[in-house]
């Protein structure tokens, strides 16, 4: 069954939860160069699903098209980002935050605004459809705010046989 990480209200955030991640250029350079990664064989194998993100960035597009509001921009940076969070819940086969304060999440994402979704399942499409199935879900109030303005969107496969998602929102700076 799939399972969602508590998330964190804050007044300046709709619903939100908290990472932080290594936001080195020379990390962020190579999972650009290189489409699969693997951790050593002692940890998880990771294995990005590229297709399994474009499904959920297109199952985004459509949840908001069918309701008229605004277009999400999809951001390569947060991409970067939220693939390195999905994969680190995959190493260690579990899903968690990496920080404890809003604060932390706006620095990283340079944001006064941010969201975060997690999430582990069977599936992508399982996950979504459990997320907009639950009319109170945390997952679900983010992926419909108005709120935010962009999102990045990540997918990876753990040892265990579960896909793990980390969708991050924010509310982009300039207008």
């Amino acid at each position: 069954s799939n399972s969602a990480q508590n998330r964190i209200r804050s007044s300046s955030s709709p619903q939100f939860s908290i990472m932080l991640l290594s936001n080195s250029p020379r990390r962020k350079s190579a999972l650009r160069r290189s489409p699969l990664t693997t951790i050593p064989e002692n940890d998880c194998c990771v294995i990005p699903s590229v297709v399994d993100d474009r499904d959920a960035a297109s199952w985004i597009e459509s949840e908001r098209t069918l309701r008229q509001l605004p277009v999400l921009h999809r951001r390569i940076e947060l991409d970067c980002l939220a693939r390195l969070h999905a994969m680190s819940m995959a190493r260690t086969c579990a899903v968690f935050h990496s920080v404890s304060s809003i604060e932390s999440l706006q620095k990283l994402l340079r944001s006064e605004i941010v969201g975060e979704n997690l999430q582990r399942g069977d599936s992508v499409m399982a996950m979504h459809r459990e997320t907009m199935r639950a009319k109170d879900s945390i997952n679900r109030a983010n992926l419909l705010s108005s709120a935010f303005t962009e999102f990045g969107s990540a997918t990876t496969v753990g040892k265990d046989g579960k896909v793990y998602c980390c969708h991050l929102f924010r509310r982009s700076a300039s207008p």
